[in-house]
C-alpha cells in the first residue's frame, strides 16, 4: 500500500483527506486546497474521474459553498458541460437563500441557454428540460407574490432606525415572466404533464372566467386524472353548478373505484336522488337509487 501511494504521488491519501474535508461544511475551501494538489496527478493517471469530481465539487457549492468557490471550480475543472456559466448553480443557491427574484432570473437564463444549445440538448430534451425549470420559475413568481408585504432581515434592521420604528411594507412586482406565463410555457412544452395545468388553474382563483376556459382545456387533456377531476368539481361547487360537479365526482369514481372519499360522495348523491324522486312519487326510481346507494356501502 506505500508502494502504491509513492507510485501515485500520494493520490490515495490526498483523495481520503477530500472526503474528510467534504464531509465538513466548514472545510470546503480547504476541500478546494486539497482538490487543487490532487488534479493534476488524478489527470495524469485517470483522466476520466476529474469531470466527475468536479461534478462532487459542483454540487458541494450549492449546498455549503460561498461565491468565491465558483471562480475556484472555474479555474480547477473548467466550465460544467451542463452549466456553463454556473446560471444553474446560482439559482440553486440564491433558492435555497429564499433570493425568489434572484434565482427566478437565474433559472429564466439557465432556459434561454438550454433553448439556444440545439447541440447539447436535443429537442425533445431540451422541451422537457426547459418545461421543469419554466414550472419551478412560474412556483417562485407565485411564491414571491404570496410573500407579498413580508419584512426581510434588512428592513427590519433599518426600521429601528426610522422615527416610527417600523417602515412601509413595499408593494411587490409580478416577476417577469410571471407565474400564469411560465406555467403556461411549461404546459405547451410538455403537454403530458398534468402539474403545470393544475398550477395554471391555481393561478386563475380569483379569475372564475379565465378559471372556466382553462378548466375545459385540461380535462380534455387529462380526463380521467383523479386530481384534475376534484379540481374541476371544487371549481363548480364555488360557482354553484352542481351538475358539472357531479359529473366530475363520477367520472373520477369510475376512473378510481377504490376511492372511499370518492365511494362516499356517489352514495350521497344516489341518496340524493332517492329523495328527489320519492319527492315527486316516483318510488321504483327512488328504491332504484336506495339500491345504488346501498350497493356503494352507505348506510
Amino acid at each position: 500500500a506505500k508502494q502504491a501511494e509513492q507510485l501515485t504521488g500520494g493520490l490515495s491519501e490526498g483523495l481520503r483527506r477530500l472526503r474528510k474535508q467534504l464531509a465538513n461544511e466548514d472545510m470546503l475551501p480547504a476541500a478546494f486546497e486539497t482538490a487543487r494538489t490532487i488534479v493534476p496527478e488524478l489527470n495524469r493517471i485517470t483522466p476520466d474521474l476529474v469531470p466527475r469530481l468536479g461534478s462532487v465539487m459542483y454540487w458541494s457549492i450549492i449546498s455549503d459553498g460561498q461565491p468565491d468557490d465558483v471562480g475556484r471550480l472555474l479555474r480547477l475543472f473548467g466550465q460544467p458541460p451542463d452549466d456553463p456559466s454556473f446560471h444553474r448553480l446560482q439559482a440553486m443557491v440564491m433558492q435555497s437563500m429564499r433570493r425568489l427574484d434572484m434565482a427566478h432570473g437565474f433559472w429564466g437564463k439557465y432556459e434561454d441557454w438550454i433553448a439556444k444549445s440545439p447541440n447539447r440538448w436535443p429537442p425533445v430534451q431540451a422541451a422537457r428540460a426547459r418545461a421543469l425549470i419554466l414550472e419551478r420559475m412560474g412556483q417562485l413568481a407565485h411564491d414571491w407574490m404570496e410573500d407579498e408585504g413580508e419584512d426581510d432581515d434588512l428592513d427590519d434592521f433599518f426600521s429601528m432606525f426610522s422615527r416610527n420604528r417600523r417602515r412601509a411594507p413595499v408593494k411587490r412586482k409580478p416577476l417577469k415572466p410571471s407565474a400564469e406565463e411560465c406555467f403556461r410555457q411549461a404546459s405547451e412544452l410538455a403537454p403530458d404533464r398534468v402539474g403545470p395545468a393544475l398550477s395554471l388553474l391555481k393561478e386563475f382563483a380569483d379569475h372564475p372566467e379565465k378559471a372556466a376556459t382553462a378548466l375545459q382545456e385540461v380535462l380534455q387533456r387529462f380526463p380521467n386524472d383523479l386530481t384534475v377531476l376534484q379540481q374541476a368539481a371544487s371549481f363548480y361547487e364555488k360557482i354553484d353548478d352542481a351538475e358539472k360537479a357531479r359529473e366530475c365526482i363520477r367520472k373520477a369514481f369510475a376512473a378510481n373505484p377504490l376511492d372511499r372519499e370518492l365511494t362516499a360522495k356517489v352514495a350521497a348523491f344516489a341518496f340524493d336522488d332517492a329523495r328527489r324522486f320519492a319527492a315527486a312519487k316516483d318510488y321504483d326510481a327512488a328504491l332504484a337509487a336506495m339500491k345504488q346507494a346501498g350497493a356503494l356501502g352507505s348506510e
